[in-house]
């Protein structure tokens, strides 16, 4: 067995430099000394086990704050469509809501005087809808 001073070194000497966190760089007459490789081999996974906890909570707490980011963008979704006609008189604005980005159904949402919100059938393959949705877009040219 090998002590701290067969190598040449000081008990204070080996204390400094696993005060120091970080990997030993010896010289080439310390490599012949086992205790130093093994203590440069610990101070090693020491490091690395600390670097990869430190790795694993950012990644955790990136992934948290993802969640809270995506969880405040609310969508306003229509629950149920109406085919009912509208009149366009009363019809100030529209928006095209799709299923799969962000509702669960594809739905016209008109806007009336009132502010109010109403949800019909997608344009696509309702002529009606198409049609209102012209002449919204000549009343407002730039929706």
């Amino acid at each position: 067995m090998f002590s701290p001073c067969m190598c040449g070194l000081s008990l204070g000497t080996l204390m400094a430099i696993e005060d120091r966190h970080q990997p030993p760089q010896w010289t080439c007459e310390d490599n012949n000394c086992p205790l130093l490789k093994r203590l440069a081999k610990e101070t090693k996974r020491q490091l690395d086990r600390q670097m990869a906890s430190k790795v694993a909570a950012l990644l955790f707490l990136g992934l948290i704050c993802f969640q809270f980011a995506t969880a405040q963008i609310v969508m306003d979704c229509c629950l149920s469509v109406s085919e009912k006609r509208l009149n366009p008189k009363n019809l100030v604005s529209y928006s095209i809501k799709r299923a799969g980005m962000g509702c669960d159904i594809s739905a016209t949402v008109f806007v009336n005087k009132k502010g109010m919100k109403l949800c019909v059938v997608p344009p696509e393959g309702n002529p009606w809808v198409q049609n209102l949705i012209k002449i919204l877009d000549k009343r407002h040219p730039h929706h």
